[in-house]
């Protein structure tokens, strides 16, 4: 009878046991459904600047911004959005901006930024900034993951990635 008693509650431990974990994966992938709703509205350039140097400019910064928009109900955290800037086909440099909160039902607007020393810019991208300053306009593409953690009770358990990529025609003369 003692036995009898004792599988008993190892049947009803393994059965609860069971309906948590089947919760939590259940839970986990709505969460990644909802977290693929999330889309990028618009990507802008909104300034390339010249720090400078004592006798002459040292940096190119580019600040962009990104839209991110929220239709669900749930608020997620990015874990990261990362980027690739490109001027033309030609690789500029990259970056990523962490640990982002984006309320549900909301889009939000992050600022990434971009420093590049200006001795590391090669002839190619030197020549269509010189394009670009004689035409008034600069092509930038913008490619790139939003990565989102799917998480349980604190913990990761899985993550999302949201490919994105913009083209944007940058228009350097803002009276032009």
């Amino acid at each position: 009878m003692l036995l009898a008693g004792r599988s008993f509650v190892l049947v009803a431990v393994a059965l609860i046991v069971l309906v948590l974990l089947a919760g939590i994966v259940i839970y986990v992938n709505q969460l990644g459904v909802a977290a693929e709703a999330l889309e990028v509205e618009k990507i802008n350039v909104v300034d390339i600047d010249v720090e400078p140097g004592f006798f002459n400019p040292k940096h190119v910064v580019l600040t962009f911004s990104i839209t991110i928009r929220n239709p669900t109900e749930y608020g997620f955290e990015v874990e990261s959005i990362t980027y690739k800037v490109y001027i033309g086909d030609d690789f500029l440099g990259e970056g990523s901006k962490k640990n982002i909160y984006i309320p549900p039902k909301t889009s939000q607007e992050i600022l990434l930024e971009l420093t590049i020393p200006l001795e590391t810019l090669g002839q190619t991208i030197r020549d269509a900034v010189i394009t670009a300053v004689k035409t008034g306009h600069l092509q930038v593409k913008l490619t790139g993951n939003i990565t989102i953690p799917l998480k349980a009770y604190g913990l990761k358990l899985a993550s999302t990635t949201i490919p994105y990529e913009e083209t944007i025609a940058y228009k350097l003369c803002k009276t032009c």
